[in-house]
């Protein structure tokens, strides 16, 4: 075989090498560049920084040679049911129990004493003059939540115009009008007591309170007499009482 018919297939062989090995070449510069390309897209798509603590942050691509600024919106920071309930929320509902104490008050009567202006009256045919007159209201506010029940008293203490020996032989009678209810309970019983007479310093009960009743306020008003001794005359005298409640 001749030198030329032994070359001609083996150029064509060693050609077609060096044309699939610049293919090869060529087609891997091409794949290597395509990865590099997506590769450095994809960086640049994954690597944005977004801030949730509600300021604004840039976004920076990953090569830093030319940076996006872009401004993204605040977003609130999420709290749990438990977080909210601890720190107070105002979109959580609170429950508050508080405790009130009520203490007892005091067991009072007004006024303290009453001065009665008297009108003399001729006394059932008996030879001695009587005076009469009318106690304003006495007001008993019985505020301790006891009801253990009171009295509301008055005693005579003086007459205008009798020394002490005509005093002593003086006395006054009472004659309670129907209690009134100021404030309190209606269903507490509170009754006006029987007409009553009595010499200086003696009690006269003028309404009083059962035990088990009696709360609240109450008040009541009494007709007064006053009997003095024989053969005393007094020209417009007043009576001075005082007023009491146990």
């Amino acid at each position: 075989m001749s030198p030329n018919e032994t070359t001609a297939p083996s150029g064509r062989r060693h050609g077609r090498r060096i044309i699939s090995s610049g293919a090869a070449i060529i087609l891997g510069t091409l794949l290597v560049g395509g990865l590099t390309t997506y590769a450095a897209a994809t960086v640049s798509a994954n690597s944005q920084i977004v801030s949730l603590g509600g300021s604004p942050t840039s976004v920076v691509t990953a090569d830093q040679a030319s940076p996006t600024p872009t401004t993204t919106a605040a977003v609130p920071t999420v709290q749990s049911a438990e977080s909210a309930n601890a720190v107070g929320s105002p979109g959580v509902a609170a429950k508050q129990t508080i405790g009130i104490a009520v203490l007892p008050g005091p067991l009072t009567v007004t006024p303290a004493t009453e001065s009665v202006p008297l009108t003399q009256l001729a006394a059932f045919g008996r030879a001695e003059p009587d005076y009469v007159g009318a106690l304003s209201p006495i007001t008993v506010d019985d505020a301790r939540g006891s009801l253990v029940g009171w009295r509301s008293t008055v005693s005579l203490q003086a007459v205008s115009g009798l020394d002490a020996a005509q005093l002593a032989s003086t006395r006054l009678c009472v004659t309670p009008h129907p209690t009134t209810l100021v404030a309190g309970n209606p269903a507490d019983i509170v009754r006006s007591s029987p007409r009553a007479c009595a010499g200086p310093g003696g009690l006269l009960t003028v309404f009083f309170a059962a035990p088990g009743g009696g709360g609240g306020e109450y008040s009541d008003t009494a007709g007064l007499a006053v009997v003095l001794p024989n053969g005393t005359d007094a020209a417009n005298p007043t009576a001075t009482l005082a007023v009491a409640v146990s």
